[in-house]
């Protein structure tokens, strides 16, 4: 009965060259397309996924049943999630997670081999829970309070950009002045904010550690 109705949604959502696990979850030789069908939660559970895993332009609030490795793309955006937990532990491209409710990066994957996008999720206020290891680029909103992202390292290959809001909103939040004007360090400033205390017990922020650090940077610190 449950092969029967695994069979039956992977008919139905135009999932093809499946395999089913013992655990009722499935392994996909290619893509899943799940995008822009109105979904609330995924129609199957899956475990390893070779392709691009696409599941954006949904009603999702929750990433229970993703795949726990994506050899592609991980698309989740446009969507409610208000947390990541249930996401994959692995991408192999590309993890686009912008345009939700995100309030944390709690279950972020471990490792990204591609970019990394959490623009447009209004209710974070820091990057702790974030991927530890980022082959690719990496962005997120100036409506952050804070970068603090714990006692871990962020590794980043690629190129940062940030994206930039509307300065005159009402209540918008921003990230330090300070900190805006010497985002051409920022690989090293999220490299070593950790080990000068750029952000307080509370989360605000430490202008004098701050310039410490910049002062260390522009000397060659690297």
């Amino acid at each position: 009965m449950i092969l029967e109705k695994i069979i039956k949604t992977c008919l139905q959502y135009k999932i093809e060259n499946y395999s089913i696990n013992s655990d009722g979850s499935i392994d996909v030789d290619g893509n899943v397309d799940l995008s822009s069908r109105n979904l609330t939660i995924l129609p199957v559970r899956f475990r390893r996924v070779i392709g691009n895993f696409n599941i954006h332009n949904n009603l999702l609030t929750t990433l229970y049943g993703a795949p726990i490795a994506v050899g592609g793309n991980f698309n989740c955006f446009n969507n409610h999630l208000i947390s990541l937990l249930g996401a994959p532990k692995w991408v192999g491209g590309d993890f686009y997670c912008y345009q939700n409710q995100l309030r944390s990066l709690g279950g972020s994957p471990e490792e990204v081999v591609g970019s990394y996008y959490i623009s447009g999720n209004e209710n974070l206020e820091n990057l702790k829970g974030c991927s530890v290891k980022i082959g690719g680029n990496f962005s997120f909103d100036d409506i952050l309070l804070s970068t603090y992202f714990g006692d871990v390292e962020i590794e980043f290959d690629g190129n940062f950009f940030l994206n930039e809001t509307n300065y005159n909103a009402p209540n918008t939040r921003k990230l330090p002045d300070v900190l805006l004007r010497n985002m051409r360090h920022i690989k090293l400033i999220l490299k070593y904010q950790r080990y000068f205390y750029m952000w307080n017990d509370d989360l605000s922020f430490n202008r004098e550690n701050f310039d410490i650090l910049i002062e260390e940077i522009e000397d060659g610190l690297r």
